[in-house]
């Protein structure tokens, strides 16, 4: 690979979706945190902006990792709100690329720190991988479902139901998922609009929910893959 100028600056810029929220990483009922732009999420931007410097000057086949994130996140940022990170190219040390790295939103800086990434063989990060995974005798993990949001939550009940839009009496197929969880009991209905990404509506406890809230909700409690013919009343 080619090396930066010292002094060579990228960014990244986002807007904070509920994912990106402190809430929204629980693996259990008793991790709590705040509806605010995660610390977590704030690093990967810093990473991001960081390898964005590091892009072009890569050689085939090589990709940049992050080695060492010392940041310290001052302000909290709310969802809704657009952050941007921006990375300054501090030069070389041995085999870490060094860099300062100071994230903001409209109210102002948010955090700041010191980022270190090294340049690797994807192939060969890869196979190394693998070998670890073989040689702890582990299986590959078994991929998580979106955070859903909800705790010890179970499917209640899962049918077809018809939806008809009042704009042009159409009468679309739509699955309906009836749960209960700690937080309460709710509903989500999956609309399915031919040629048309589907949508999705939440009643009970998801009521007000966002699309990709709904939608990861939806994927880790339904309960099969096997749809029935829907019989489609006639309406009016």
């Amino acid at each position: 690979m080619s090396e930066p100028e010292v002094g060579a600056t990228a960014s990244a810029a986002m807007t904070v979706r509920p994912s990106d929220l402190a809430s929204a990483f629980r693996l259990s009922p008793e991790d709590a945190f705040p509806p605010v732009f995660a610390t977590a999420r704030m690093v990967a931007l810093m990473e991001l902006a960081s390898a964005r410097i590091l892009a072009p000057h890569l050689a085939e086949g090589e990709r940049s990792v992050g080695v060492l994130v010392e940041v310290t996140h001052t302000a909290a940022t709310p969802e809704g709100a657009a952050v941007e990170a921006e990375a300054r190219y501090l030069g070389r040390e041995g085999k870490h690329h060094r860099f300062e790295v100071v994230a903001r939103d409209r109210g102002g800086e948010i955090g700041r720190g010191r980022h270190a990434r090294a340049v690797v063989s994807s192939d060969r990060l890869v196979a190394g991988a693998g070998r670890r995974a073989a040689q702890s005798g582990g299986a590959s993990p078994t991929p998580v479902p979106p955070e859903s949001g909800l705790t010890d939550s179970r499917c209640v009940g899962l049918s077809r139901a018809a939806i008809r839009l009042r704009e042009g009496a159409t009468t679309l197929g739509a699955w309906k998922l009836t749960f209960a969880a700690r937080e309460g009991e709710g509903a989500i209905t999956l609309v399915e609009p031919d040629g048309q990404p589907p949508l999705y509506r939440g009643e009970g406890v998801c009521l007000g929910w966002s699309q990709e809230r709904l939608t990861a909700a939806y994927a880790a409690l339904r309960p099969g893959k096997d749809e029935p013919e829907l019989e489609l009343p006639q309406l009016g």
